[in-house]
């Protein structure tokens, strides 16, 4: 005679074969991105790959997307971006054979993994305004962002990261020569935007304030490891500028950097807190190489 399973086996088995079934959903949610799509393009495997910009499109909450050394560009109007997406975190660094991501090279000083707002000629007039727009919760590592332009009203600031409202976390990323016409070369940061900054370098931006960062308005970013060098700003904050800002910073250094007020940092109505931080061979036209203050503390 056949013996019926117990109610509690069927229960325990049902449980482990929703916990298989999820495990596996998880390895699906795993997206493939090359400069250059391959095979079906479908993002589904590194012979399969789509662009980087079809894997953002295609991403929902909890996905990975993995994306290949090379050159990636958001489109070829001035107005495309890559637009992060909350929970999805996007990491570069990867040859395109990995099958996991400790396989990867995180270090976007050799992995040559970049975002690149160049889509026309040599000359920056005709680049990509914000090269990556911030989300909540998104989580980018790996890359380096370069060659943004934001230039023209309304897109004049935050060339290479524009994020308004927004706080992703950003890990081993270099911001190199990217510019804006009014605020943030490297980076914009809007109204209660608290970016998460860790191991980070900003090389060469400029704008008119804050060639390095701008932080307007924001709450509380979190800077860790993170380097200003030779950015550049006309005005206000070579490095930094923080307008009503709390930034936190830790280990943090600017070096070389250039403004009219504030080589290094400016702050105005600012309360940054500094801990162990390196200022050197920063330069003001007019006043405070180091850092200007007026009503901050």
């Amino acid at each position: 005679m056949k013996l019926a399973k117990p109610f509690g086996v069927v229960l325990i088995l049902a449980f482990l074969f929703l916990i298989v079934s999820k495990n596996v959903a998880y390895a699906d949610s795993i997206l493939y991105a090359k400069p250059v799509a391959t095979g079906t393009a479908d993002c589904s495997s590194w012979n399969n790959a789509c662009s980087l910009q079809t894997a953002l499109g295609s991403a929902v909450s909890g996905d990975e997307i993995w994306v290949m050394e090379g050159t990636h560009t958001p489109g070829t109007l001035r107005t495309d971006t890559f637009q992060l997406v909350g929970n999805v975190a996007i990491y570069g660094g990867f040859s395109g054979i990995e099958t996991t991501r400790e396989e990867r090279d995180p270090d976007p000083a050799t992995n040559n993994t970049t975002l690149s707002g160049e889509i026309g000629t040599a000359s920056p007039t005709d680049n990509i305004y914000h090269v990556v727009t911030g989300a909540d919760d998104a989580t980018l590592d790996g890359f380096t962002i370069t060659e943004g332009h934001a230039d023209t009203y309304p897109n004049d600031n935050g060339g290479g990261m524009y994020n308004d409202s927004s706080s992703p976390t950003l890990t081993n990323i270099i911001f190199y020569n990217n510019s804006a016409g009014n605020y943030g070369g490297g980076m914009y940061n809007y109204f209660e935007s608290s970016p998460i900054l860790t191991n980070v370098i900003f090389d060469s931006n400029w704008a008119d304030n804050g060639g390095g960062i701008y932080n307007i308005d924001d709450y509380e970013s979190v800077l860790t490891n993170v380097t200003f060098s030779l950015n550049y700003a006309f005005s206000y904050g070579g490095g930094m500028y923080n307008y009503f800002s709390y930034p936190e910073m830790t280990n943090v250094t600017f070096d070389k950097n250039w403004a009219e007020f504030g080589g290094g940092m400016s702050n105005f109505y600012g309360k940054p807190s500094i801990k162990d931080a390196t200022f050197s061979e920063n330069y003001a036209s007019d006043s405070c190489g180091g850092m200007s203050n007026y009503n901050s503390s």
